[in-house]
Order: C-alpha cells, then sequence, then structure tokens
C-alpha cells in the first residue's frame, strides 16, 4: 500500500470529508506522541512511525463504524 510522505498510508481516493477527517486524526496523533517521535532514532522512528500510522488508523476506523466521518467530532478541530 502506497505511502504518503509523513508516513501515512494512502488509502483509495476518499472523499473532502473523508481526507479533512484523517488529516483532523492525524494531526491530532502526531501532536500526541511529538515527543516520542522526535527522540527516536534510527529503525526505532521508523517503528514510531508505523505505531502512529496504526493509532490514527484505529482512531479513523472507530469514527467510521460510528457513522460520523462525514462530519469532524468536536475534539479534532481543537
Amino acid at each position: 500500500m502506497p505511502l504518503y510522505k509523513n508516513g501515512f498510508f494512502i488509502g483509495p481516493s476518499p472523499s473532502s470529508h473523508v481526507k479533512y477527517v484523517r488529516q483532523a486524526i492525524r494531526k491530532k496523533v502526531m501532536s500526541e506522541y511529538q515527543l516520542e517521535f522526535e527522540q527516536a532514532k534510527g529503525w526505532r522512528k521508523s517503528f514510531v512511525k508505523w505505531k502512529l500510522n496504526l493509532i490514527a488508523e484505529i482512531r479513523y476506523r472507530g469514527i467510521l463504524f460510528m457513522g460520523a466521518a462525514g462530519s469532524v467530532p468536536d475534539d479534532f478541530t481543537s
């Protein structure tokens, strides 16, 4: 599966709402784990990137299965 430059997976051409929700989730996950990501060196940095991708995907799918992927929850925009 192809990757974005930031290491996150590219899905099959999502709509603009889905892209916005995914970007909001990625931004939130990156802000939560920024210190861990900055401190990682070498192969550990790739592992942390993989872990952050997994966390973001789990959160996205949780929102998707709740049926709220068409609208952005309040906690992602703050």
